[in-house]
């Protein structure tokens, strides 16, 4: 007798408020220091307050809202300074992994960067203002550079800072010759870590995240 195949589970009503609620301010429809309450998000979604505060909380842990005493959830800004020190932070990590990624890389791993790269250009010429899809992409991208490095630490710690609220909302602030300078900075990037050249590639990240870090200054309220 055959066993039952499990039915795959979709996201759960918490997952889809986050989602909504994290793209809507990685696009701007919601302001730095807009607030947020449990009420009005759980009439919007149709769902019950439960999930809205689960999601409220991931929001929250992920950089994008900052509970306060009294006005309860808000829009985060980062100042100036929080910005430059994240981005400091991210060029020397990064970097390593990428100079590890390209000693360790196989034929297929680089193949599969490759593809991850094209998803994401596919993606700025499908739409060049779907910033949610541009940077799930872009992090992808990013993310198989920190798989292919072997150190699942450092793979951790990335993430951690890309995952951060104001990070996704530094794309919608790229003009044209900065799309343009991040589409050679990602083709090199694969051709470093193919080459096996760690060095190449290691300074190559390093430029890549500290270019990004002077198009996004901050999105403190003044």
């Amino acid at each position: 007798m055959q066993p039952k195949r499990r039915k795959a589970l979709g996201p759960t009503a918490s997952q889809k408020v986050y989602e909504a609620v994290r793209d809507a301010i990685s696009s701007d429809q919601f302001k730095v220091g807009e607030r947020l309450t449990e009420d009005a998000l759980a009439r919007k979604f149709q769902v019950s307050r439960t999930p809205v505060r689960e999601a409220m909380q991931r929001l929250a842990s992920d950089g994008f809202v900052v509970f306060t005493a009294h006005s309860g959830a808000l829009i985060r800004g980062w100042s100036a300074q929080e910005v430059r020190d994240i981005f400091e932070i991210r060029a020397s990590l990064e970097s390593m992994a990428c100079r590890l990624a390209a000693r360790r890389a196989t034929r297929s791993d680089v193949e599969r960067l490759e593809a991850l790269r094209l998803e994401w250009e596919s993606a700025l010429v499908a739409d060049p203002w779907d910033v949610a899809l541009i940077s799930e992409r872009n992090r992808a991208f990013h993310a198989d550079i920190f798989s292919i490095s072997g150190n699942y630490r450092l793979k951790t710690m990335c993430l951690q800072l890309m995952d951060l609220g104001f990070l996704s909302r530094s794309l919608s602030r790229f003009n044209q010759d900065d799309i343009n300078r991040s589409k050679q900075d990602h083709a090199s990037l694969v051709q470093a870590i193919r080459a096996g050249n760690g060095g190449w590639a290691e300074a190559l990240m390093k430029a890549h995240i500290l270019a990004a870090a002077s198009v996004f200054t901050g999105t403190e309220l003044p």
